[in-house]
C-alpha cells in the first residue's frame, strides 16, 4: 500500500476522532449547564427558604409583617424598627437582584426568576415598602439595571395592576 493512501487514511481517521471529540465536547457542555440550571434554582429555593426561616425566628418579624399594613407609613415606625425593617427587607431585595444577575447569565430559569421578581413588586406595592424603596434605591447598593428592571424600566410607579395585571385585583 502507498505511503500516499496510508496518510489519506489516517487524515480521514484523525477528522473522525476530532468531530466525535467536539460532538462529545457540545454534550458535555450542554449537559453540564442542565446541572448548572437546576443548581441554580435549587440554591435560590434554598435562599428563599433560609430568608423565610431567619424571618420566622428574628426577634423584629413584627415589622416586616407590619409593612404588608395598608394603613402603615415609614413614618409610624421608630428608628429602631426602621433599621430593622431596613435590614430584613434589604437581604430579601439584594437575594432578588443576586438572582436577577443569575437569570440575565441564562444560569437562572425564566420562571423561577418570574415568580421572584413578581414577588418583590407585589412587596414594594405596600405604603411603607414604597417608602423604604424609594430611600434605598438611591443608596450605592443595587445597579441602575436591577432598579430599573424592578420599577418597569422606565421608572413608572408599581401598583397592582403592573405586577399582577389588570385582570386580577386580588389583594397580595
Amino acid at each position: 500500500m502507498p505511503w500516499d493512501a496510508i496518510a489519506t487514511i489516517a487524515e480521514s481517521i484523525g477528522a473522525i476522532g476530532v468531530i466525535a471529540s467536539v460532538l462529545y465536547l457540545a454534550y458535555e457542555v450542554r449537559s453540564n449547564t442542565k446541572v448548572l440550571r437546576a443548581d441554580s434554582s435549587k440554591d435560590a429555593a434554598r435562599g428563599w427558604s433560609d430568608f423565610n426561616q431567619m424571618l420566622s425566628s428574628h426577634p423584629s418579624r413584627h415589622v416586616f409583617l407590619r409593612a404588608f399594613d395598608r394603613s402603615a407609613t415609614l413614618g409610624s415606625l421608630s428608628d429602631e424598627d426602621k433599621q430593622a425593617l431596613t435590614l430584613m427587607t434589604r437581604s430579601f431585595v439584594q437575594l432578588t437582584e443576586s438572582e436577577f444577575y443569575q437569570y440575565r447569565a441564562g444560569i437562572l430559569e425564566e420562571v423561577v426568576w418570574n415568580a421572584r421578581i413578581r414577588t418583590l413588586k407585589s412587596l414594594l406595592i405596600f405604603p411603607i415598602m414604597d417608602s423604604w424603596w424609594e430611600i434605598e434605591k438611591k443608596l450605592p447598593i443595587y445597579t441602575l439595571e436591577f432598579i430599573q428592571c424592578v420599577e418597569n424600566t422606565d421608572g413608572e410607579k408599581l401598583t397592582q395592576e403592573s405586577v399582577w395585571g389588570a385582570g386580577d385585583k386580588s389583594d397580595t
